[in-house]
Order: structure tokens, then sequence, then C-alpha cells
């Protein structure tokens, strides 16, 4: 059973509407004003409500308008049901307040009975139109609900004058329109307490005023207090606002033009109140003899309109204070706000963005992005699915970078639109790619040093054996006895060993682990004197440029390394060549700031001269970059390559506190840009050295000790030999012993560096105790820090790397006797 609420003042139009809709099968609630049918309808939620228009407390229309706004109550029928508004305008004012049917008195039951079910019916199949006044528009609301009510004004008029002339007639007559107009009055005055609205009328002629009650509230006159005249209520706005005022007043009466204005009034009591003040003209005879209106109290509006304008300041404030771009519209894609950083980033004119419309913005920016039509399509997407959130990364033509973030608007449980926030993250991006370039950089040169560390163990093993090989070969070759067969296969052993001992040379070299002795150089001379061995290295279809810099600084390098660095670009660089090609050395000199250093990863802010070798090659990919420096890496045939030439130049470098880069393309050929450090000396004078037969000993006693028995038998051997007299110890402690218990001369100590129980050092500083002139010779695989400090030998230090040849301990042994 549907249940409907009436609302009426007068208990006779209840009984009847009662009487009616229940003897039609109707449940029939009663409220007496709208403020009573409000308090009955939250609590009992009809299926529908009929209510007359004029009623104390609160009439129908402001009941309609509550009604409409209210969340719980709007989507109930609201049907109007009176005989005093009756002029079309009355009516359309109900309908546009959201009224679902307008019903004028009287009105026989069977008509009336058919459109309470029509709008129910209609509401059942959610047919019910919504209000064509949207109920937020107060101003417009105002004016049509004064207007409403100056013509009741007017028709109450014209009833009192018709009351006045009945008078004479009907004194019962008279007593009725009386308190029709008390009634009257009483409601008026209640609507204008609630609307904080009061009337007025003035009299052109007369030059007098009439108020409402709600006027002298407004102006805190206290009823019966003098009226200001015409000429006097001016002095009730504030300055700034009389001429307006006076303007305003003035078209009204001259032009007939409608009266409506909002300024500041000045009460009695020293109040500051917005009124907007609404009139119109009554004429006779083309003349105004009278203006009436309305005076309305607009401040608390005018305090949210305030309020609402610093909220909105203040989110402007905060949107433009923010690094993002920020934009949101509305489900119709309609733009309603945006920040400063938006039209900054997006580089969009701002004639482009008061058009407020998302599709327009879409086009604009469009051309400037890698992929149009997949943001077109992200933005459909999302804009399709409201409720969900997007992120994603959007890349322009100019290298920009910007992550896009996307999240539904929402008022309350409703979804109202969307907002777009754009992040530039193209710093970020740009930063991220130098981080992970340095972590590569710094990744490469762990590994190397790590295989460096093993390379240079390994050769130092090596290198014991190779000695062992090459010794022994080396006396046996030394017999005239040998057949030629046997004689031949053992120079086969001999050259073999050789071999691995240069590979050995090149993992040392690779180590930083290799014996050198730097000095002072010009790289010009140097680079010059090695000119013409390089042409034939590389062969004549290469052309070899020279391109010296004038005046360069000095290095402190050792010459052998130069050669060795110089030797294995230039036959890298023939390798890469197809055919006929170029090949550029040149030198320079370079300042490495701390922002080249900090993109580079090991380098260090200086002075260096620069040694860049350059070929129009085939180039290189990145997958062999990566790789190019590690041991026995090559890229060359089978058995056409030991793949240790350029491991060789990369510890050679690095062993002089160098750096190198290489830049390499496929098809753009190679540069290797070699820096070492400058040096504050001169360069040295180049010595020549001159070959020599092997030296012979004269019978001097030599003390070697090494731990390995095979190269202290063959030490012994050699030696023995070349007329040596031997002492031999096996590891530091017998040769301590020897040297205590030896009562003559020892000439001269060799020994190995690395031994298990004390360092070569230290035992020649034990030994030096007991023989205070004996000649000490070192002999290692590499050399340890304990003599050399990163490979580089320390002054006066006699040194024999491992492996040797018999010449080679000859010409130690007789040179560090002689003092030479």
């Amino acid at each position: 059973m549907n249940r409907i609420l009436i609302v009426d003042d007068k208990q006779e139009n209840l009984y009847m509407l009662r009487f009616l809709l229940e003897s039609n099968g109707y449940e029939v609630d009663e409220a007496r004003h709208g403020a009573e049918a409000m308090l009955k309808a939250r609590k009992l939620l009809p299926q529908l409500i009929i209510s007359d228009l004029l009623m104390p407390i609160m009439d129908g229309y402001t009941l309609l308008r509550h009604w409409k706004s209210d969340d719980l109550l709007k989507q109930i029928p609201f049907v109007v049901y009176t005989a005093t508004y009756t002029e079309p305008k009355d009516e359309k004012l109900a309908l546009d307040l959201g009224a679902d049917a307008f019903i004028i008195k009287p009105i026989e039951p069977e008509p009336f009975l058919h459109c309470i079910q029509e709008v129910l019916a209609r509401q059942k199949d959610g047919l019910l139109s919504p209000a064509k006044l949207p109920i937020w528009d107060e101003q417009n609301h105002i004016q049509q609900y004064n207007e409403a009510l100056i013509r009741k004004l007017e028709e109450k008029a014209l009833q009192l004058e018709k009351a006045n002339r009945a008078l004479e007639m009907d004194i019962a007559e008279r007593n009725r329109v009386e308190e029709a107009l008390r009634e009257n009055e009483a409601l008026l005055n209640e609507v204008g307490h609630i609307a904080k609205i009061g009337g007025w009328e003035m009299d052109v002629i007369s030059r007098t005023a009439k108020w409402t009650r709600g006027t002298y509230d407004i102006v805190e006159i206290e009823p019966g207090d003098p009226i200001p005249g015409p000429d006097e209520h001016l002095s009730y706005y504030l300055p700034e606002y009389r001429h307006l005022v006076a303007e305003a007043m003035r078209a009204l009466i001259e032009e007939d033009k409608p009266l409506n204005f909002e300024a500041q009034c000045l009460t009695a009591k020293g109040n500051v109140k917005w009124v907007q003040a609404i009139g119109r003209a009554i004429r006779e005879g083309g003349q105004c003899v009278k203006v009436h209106g309305t005076l309305q109290d607009i401040t608390e509006h005018k305090r949210a309109e305030e309020a609402l304008f610093r909220s909105k300041s203040l989110l402007q404030a905060a949107l433009d204070a923010t690094a993002d771009g920020i934009l949101a519209a509305d489900r119709k894609r309609r733009v309603i706000a945006f920040n400063r950083r938006f039209v900054e980033m997006w580089h969009i004119p701002m004639s482009v963005m008061d058009k407020t419309d998302d599709y327009k913005l879409l086009a604009y920016v469009m051309e400037n992005l890698k992929d149009p039509e997949g943001f077109v399509a992200k933005v459909r997407d999302l804009y399709s699915k409201p409720e969900v959130e997007g992120r994603d990364i959007l890349e322009f033509k100019d290298g920009r970078v910007f992550e896009r973030f996307s999240n539904p608007q929402r008022m309350g449980d409703e979804i109202i639109g969307r907002v777009w926030d754009f992040r530039d993250i193209t710093e970020h991006r740009r930063a991220e790619a130098e981080r992970e370039k340095l972590q590569a950089q710094l990744i490469q040169a762990q590994k190397m040093e790590s295989v460096g560390r093993l390379a240079g163990g390994v050769a130092h093993d090596f290198n014991n054996m190779l000695g062992v090989i090459l010794g022994y070969s080396e006396l046996i070759l030394e017999r005239g006895d040998l057949s030629e067969k046997l004689q031949g296969n053992l120079q086969e052993i001999h050259n073999a060993a050789r071999r691995a001992a240069e590979i050995t040379r090149k993992l040392l070299a690779f180590a930083r682990k290799q014996t050198i002795s730097p000095r002072v150089l010009d790289l010009n001379e140097t680079v010059e004197s090695m000119l013409k061995m390089l042409r034939r290295l590389i062969g004549e279809d290469i052309d070899l440029a020279w391109l010296p810099c004038s005046s360069l600084w000095p290095v402190m390098i050792d010459p052998s390394q130069i050669d060795q660095i110089l030797a294995n670009l230039c036959v890298n660089a023939r390798d890469a060549i197809s055919g006929a090609g170029k090949l550029t050395i040149e030198t320079g000199m370079v300042n490495l700031d701390h922002a080249y250093c900090s993109e580079h990863a090991g380098f260090v802010p200086g002075d260096y001269v620069l040694l860049a070798v350059s070929d129009n090659g085939c180039g290189m990919p990145d997958e062999v970059l990566s790789h190019l420096f590690e041991p026995f890496f090559t890229t060359k045939e089978v058995g056409k390559g030991t793949g240790l030439g350029l491991a060789t130049v990369y510890g050679i470098v690095k062993q002089n506190n160098g750096f190198i880069n290489v830049y390499s393309e496929p098809g753009e050929g190679t540069t290797f840009k070699i820096y070492l450090p400058r040096h504050a000396g001169k360069a040295d004078a180049t010595a020549t050295l001159k070959p020599a037969d092997i030296p012979q000993g004269k019978g001097e006693i030599v003390m070697v000790v090494e731990d390995d028995p095979a190269l202290l038998l063959l030490s012994r051997t050699m030696l023995t030999g070349l007329g040596y007299k031997v002492l031999e110890a096996s590891s530091p402690s017998l040769a301590l012993k020897l040297a205590a218990e030896h009562s003559g001369e020892i000439n001269l100590l060799l020994t190995d560096m690395v031994m298990p129980e004390m360092n070569g050092k230290d035992l020649a500083q034990e030994v030096q105790v007991l023989h205070p002139e004996i000649k000490i010779v070192f002999m290692s695989g590499y050399t340890a820090d304990t003599i050399a400090h990163h490979g580089i030998m320390d002054k006066g230090v006699r040194f024999l790397q491992k492996p040797f040849t018999i010449k080679d301990i000859a010409d130690k042994i007789r040179q560090t006797l002689d003092g030479k």
C-alpha cells in the first residue's frame, strides 16, 4: 500500500484529501506546514507528497526547494496542489524547482486520482524528470521567489481594496477580510524572516515609503520608528555604493529598467550588511507613481562566496607551489582546474587552456610525443573506466620524460571527474643512466683487478717452472756432444719455453706486477723513434699518420712499456682494417676536471698527456667492448692471437696511474685514448746498450737461497758452470745457519723474494749483519711490495726477473760484484 504525505494549513483541505485518498486504497499522513512535513517525511519515507503552496512557518515553495536538495527525500515525487498561485509563472517556478505535477484547485476526484497514479507510475519506471532549475542556483531562485511574493502583494492589495468596498455592505465580510489580511501578513512576515527578505514601497509623488517587518529587521529599525524617505534612504548605504543605488533608482523611475543591485549598507545599530534590492515601477498614464520590491539580507551568502573564493585561492596557491603539473577534468572531460606548472611543462598557450576542453588539449600535445597514439589510447581507456587509477611513462621527441599518474576525483561515493598528475623525471632518468654507467665501469674495474691478481699469481708459479725448462735446456744446448736431431728437438723445447715466458711477461704486465724502470720521457721523441718499426708492422696498405703536439708535457714511464702499448694497438688496428686504411697516432695535453671524472669511474682530476691511436677499421659492438681488456679474450681466429695484447696495454696504463678510454662503433672504426699523468721534471737523455759476451766468475762465493728445489739446483748448476763457488740453502733459516757457520767471506747473496719463513728482503738484512760487505741480488717471478712499490724498482736494488737465462744471471751477478 502506497503511503502519501499531505501538507496543508487548512483542516478542511486535509480532511477532504484524506477521505479521497483513503477511499482509493492509499495510506495517508498529515502535516500542517513545510517544517512539520520535512520532519515526518524523514521518519516515514512516504511514496509521494502532496503539498499546498501558501502555509505558515514554511511555505510550499520553500518546502519543495528543501525537499529536492535533501539526499534522502529528493527521489520521492512532489505534487503541488493549490488554488492560490495560478499564474503560468507560478506553475513554471514550481516545476523548475522540481515539482513532479502541478494540480490547480478545484478539480474533480477522477482526474485528480489519475494524475496521482500517473506520477507514481512514472516514479516506479524511473521516468521522473530532474529539476530544470538547479537547486544550487540561489540567485535565480531568489529572484523568481521574490517576483512571486510581489505578485502576491499585488493580489492581496486588490483583495484589500475590494474588501474595503464591501465593508460598508457586510461587516462580517470585513472581519473575514481583516482576518485574512492578518494571516497573510503573518505569513509574509514569517516567510521574510526565514528568507531574510522584506518588502518596500515608495510613493514617487508624495515622497513617502512603506516597509514590511522584514525590511525593518534587515535595517535594524524598530517597527513604528520613522522610515527614511527617498532622499534619505541613500544614507544607509556605504559611500562607495550610493551612486550605484541612486542610478539604479533613477533608471527604474525614468526608464522603467528593472531594479536589481547588490550593495553594502550600514544598519541603525552600526552593522555592515550585504543586501540585494529588486523592484519594479507602477505607472499610471505612462508616469511612474510608485516603486516597490524586496530587500534581502545576503550577508551569509556573500560570506560563503568569500570563503569559497579564499578556499579556491588557497587550493590554487597550493597547486602552483607543487613541482608536478596538475590537471583536473569532470566526467564530460571539461577542464575544471590546473596549475601553472602544468602549463609550463606542456608549453600550452593560455588561449588553449581557457577553452577548458580536454579534447583540444590532447590535440595540442600529441605532436610533441614519441607515441601519440598510445597516449590517446591510454587517456580514452582511463576515461572509460572512471574508478581505475593509472600510471605510465611519457616520452617526448625532444628527450624529455614525464611520469603520469591519474586518479578518479570523488565527492563522497560519487566519481565526478579525474585528476592527472605529470612529473618531469628527465633529470632523474639521466642521473639514473649515469649511475648505471658508473656502476658498470666500477664493476668492470673490480673485475679487471680480480683477474689481474689471479693472472699475477699464475704467472709467478708458471715462471718458476719455465725457469727450470729454459735453464736446463740452455745448459744442455751448450754441450757439443748432442746429435743433430736431439739438438733440434731440444731447441724447439727451448723456443717454446721462451714463448711461454713471453706470455707470462704479458700476464704480469696486465696484472701490473712486472718490474719496470720508469724515467722521465718526451713522449713525442719515444713515439718518433718507433715509427719506422710500426710502419713495417702494419704494412704498406695502411697509411700511418703521426700528429704530435708541440711543447708536450713530460711523463714518467718505462720506455719499453710505450713500445708495448704502441705495438699492441697498431697490430690490433691492422687486423681491424680490411685492405687499405688509415691509422693515426697523436699526442696532446688535457686537463680532466671533476665533472668529467665524476662520469668516468676511477678517473682522477688533473693534468694528463694524451696518447691516442685511431683507425678506420671495422669497429666493435658493445658486447665486445665490455670484455675488451680481459686476458685471453680475442675475436681473432684460433692461432692468430693470444688475447693478451690489450690486457697488457690496460695493465701498463694502470701501473703508471693512467686511464684508458675506448670509442668504437661497428663500421665506424676505433679510437683508444690513453691518459698518462703529467710529470714536473725534464726528459732524461736516451742511453744505448752494447751487447757483450757472457761474463765468467772468478771463484767468488755466492749463497743461493730458493725454496723451489728445481730452481735451486738449476741456479747452482748455472753458477758453478760460470766459475762461482756456491753455498745453497732451501730456506731462510738454513741460509742464516750457513751464513753464521761460514768462517770466510761470502761475496754475494742471490735470494728468492717470496718464501715461507721470511721474505728475501728481511733475510738479506739479517745476513748483512753477519757479513756487512756482502752484495745482494733478489730474484722473483714478480716483485712484492717489500722491494718494489707497485712494480717500480727501488733505487740501488739489484733484481733478476724469472725466468732467466744463463746470460741474464751471468750479467747480473758480474755487474753486482763489480759494482756497476
